[in-house]
Order: C-alpha cells, then sequence, then structure tokens
C-alpha cells in the first residue's frame, strides 16, 4: 500500500488513510472466516477421499459441523491486523457512533459474504471432482477489495458489487463511513447481501449433496 501511494498520491481520490479501512474490513473478513469456517477449503478433498460418509452419518447438522471443524491460527494474525487497520482508519476519517458500531457487523458480514462464495464454490466438487485449487481464484477476488472499486474497470465494480458481491459488504459501507454517500441503509446492505449468499451457499450445498455417492459406491 505504501508503494502504490508513494507512487500515485492516492487511488483514484482514496487517501491511505481511506484505503486501510478497506483492508482493514478484509483482514477482519478472512480472519473471522478461518477462525470459524475454515473447513470449507478441505471440502473438496473430503469429498474426493470419501470421509464426507462418516460425517453424513454422525448425529449432528453435517454443514455446519464440518465448516467449524478445523479452525486456523494464522487467523488471529489476519483478524488483529485488519482491526488495527479499522481503528486507525475510523479514527482518522473522524468516523461518527454509527459507523463505530457498525464496523464489527461489516466485518462479520464480509466474513459471512467470503465464506458463502467459497461454500458455492466448493460445492462443484460434487458434480466434478478434483482437487479444489480454484477456491483461490474467489480469495483473490476477495483481496482485490482491499482497493477502491471505483479505480476498477466498470465491468469487474458490477461483478463485486452484484455476481461475487464482496463489494457490498466492503466498498458501500466504507463510501458511507467516509461520507462519499450518505443514507443510512448504506450502513446496512452488508446484512442482507450476507444473509442472501448464506442462502444461496446453503441451497448449492443441498443440490450437490444430492449427487453425491459415497466412496463404496
Amino acid at each position: 500500500l505504501w508503494v502504490v501511494i508513494h507512487q500515485a498520491g492516492d487511488i483514484n481520490g482514496w487517501p491511505v488513510s481511506q484505503v486501510l479501512l478497506l483492508m482493514g474490513l478484509v483482514g477482519m473478513g478472512q480472519g473471522i472466516s478461518e477462525l470459524l469456517f475454515d473447513n470449507v477449503w478441505r471440502l473438496p478433498s473430503i469429498i474426493v477421499r470419501g470421509d464426507l460418509d462418516r460425517l453424513l452419518v454422525y448425529p449432528v447438522r453435517t454443514l455446519p459441523f464440518l465448516m467449524i471443524s478445523y479452525p486456523e491460527i494464522h487467523s488471529i494474525g489476519n483478524f488483529g491486523m485488519g482491526a488495527a487497520f479499522t481503528v486507525t482508519a475510523l479514527v482518522s476519517s473522524h468516523a461518527g457512533p454509527a459507523a463505530w458500531l457498525l464496523a464489527p457487523v461489516w466485518a462479520v458480514c464480509a466474513c459471512l459474504v467470503y465464506t458463502s462464495i467459497l461454500l458455492i464454490a466448493a460445492s462443484i466438487s460434487f458434480s466434478a471432482l478434483g482437487p479444489g485449487d480454484y477456491l483461490y481464484s474467489f480469495y483473490h477476488l476477495f483481496h482485490a477489495n482491499r482497493y477502491p472499486l471505483s479505480a476498477y474497470p466498470r465491468i469487474m465494480q458490477l461483478v463485486f458489487l452484484s455476481v461475487i458481491p464482496y463489494g457490498a459488504c466492503i466498498f458501500v459501507p466504507a463510501e458511507w463511513a467516509t461520507g462519499r454517500i450518505t443514507g443510512w441503509w448504506w450502513g446496512l446492505l452488508p446484512i442482507p447481501v450476507a444473509g442472501a449468499c448464506m442462502a444461496a451457499a446453503t441451497l448449492a450445498w443441498k443440490l450437490g449433496l444430492r449427487r453425491y455417492e459415497s466412496a463404496g459406491a
């Protein structure tokens, strides 16, 4: 970030103090996801190895149990870095009380949208068996939201706001917190977006599970 700002001065009108808010929300969202739901990355290999057979006969709800079964310790570093960036950005931007109260909500929503997109992608493995390396594409797309969407081409902005709506939980609330857009509803937009993504991910999981064949089939 320092190298980019040193060369450009700012990023499409966003000074470094405000870009830190974008980076902070990405960091916190990723950190929460890695702490609570990181096993989604192993779903393709779990399907290939037949380990899902064992999970399906447990007296628990398979999807939540699967998602929380493998927390990553490095999530603490990602979340801590993101929290530090977010606090720094809110202080520098003289954000109001509403932004301070909603920042944790935005981080949780970013986590849910990010994890939901990964689960939808991972559910493809029910039909197309493979190592699941394609999940990293969605990881890198998530990290692209560390910078203002307004600096990207129009088609990418549309993708990040509607198709893969990371930006709806990161860029839009950051615009609202920094006074670029007005209207209280923009601060609350991440909540329904996260709910819709969770519903879509749950549906993708259920549809994929119908096509599952056990390792002994």
